[in-house]
């Protein structure tokens, strides 16, 4: 997540790169492209910015028990 001046240039580029098709969310080249987008971004105009952190049994991340229990609701990248 990030927060950003309005009306900024990061504003204007996070605008126009994040407007995806919805039938396009959920794809491996969506995320690339989203992630993509954070170097290009002019850190003067960020106010904040935050991430989340999923932690999973030990430590270690989800296990793969995990990932299939309804609980989580992941749905497969395309």
């Amino acid at each position: 997540m990030v927060l950003v001046d309005c009306g900024s240039n990061a504003d204007e580029t996070l605008g126009s790169e994040c407007d995806i098709p919805e039938s396009a969310w959920l794809t491996r080249l969506t995320f690339a492209q989203l992630v993509s987008i954070f170097p290009r971004l002019n850190i003067a105009n960020v106010q904040a910015d935050a991430f989340y952190v999923v932690p999973g049994a030990d430590r270690t991340g989800p296990s793969a028990r995990d990932l299939v229990s309804p609980d989580y609701g992941l749905q497969p990248l395309g």
